[in-house]
C-alpha cells in the first residue's frame, strides 16, 4: 500500500483532507494563517490524491503570486 503524501490526511471518519503549511514570511498577507486546509470530500484514496494535486497547483500559484508581491514591496522599500 502506498503511503499518503504529506499534504493529505485522513480524519477518524475516513474522509481525506488537504493541508498545506503557509511559509512564515507570507503569513502576514494571509491574515496570519499558519496553514491552509480543505476537505477533499472523499473516502477514496486515489480520488483524494487527484483532488489534492489540483489544490496543490492552485496553492502554488497563489503562493508564487504572494511571493512576487512580497519581493516588489521589498524592492520598492529601497527607494524610499
Amino acid at each position: 500500500m502506498l503511503k499518503n503524501p504529506s499534504h493529505i490526511s485522513r480524519t477518524r471518519n475516513g474522509i481525506y483532507y488537504f493541508r498545506l503549511v503557509i511559509p512564515k514570511h507570507l503569513r502576514e498577507q494571509l491574515n496570519y494563517k499558519r496553514e491552509f486546509t480543505r476537505t477533499l470530500r472523499t473516502e477514496n484514496k486515489h480520488t483524494a490524491v487527484k483532488r489534492a494535486r489540483v489544490l496543490m497547483v492552485e496553492m502554488d500559484e497563489v503562493l508564487a503570486f504572494l511571493e512576487a508581491v512580497n519581493q516588489r514591496r521589498n524592492f520598492a522599500s529601497y527607494f524610499k
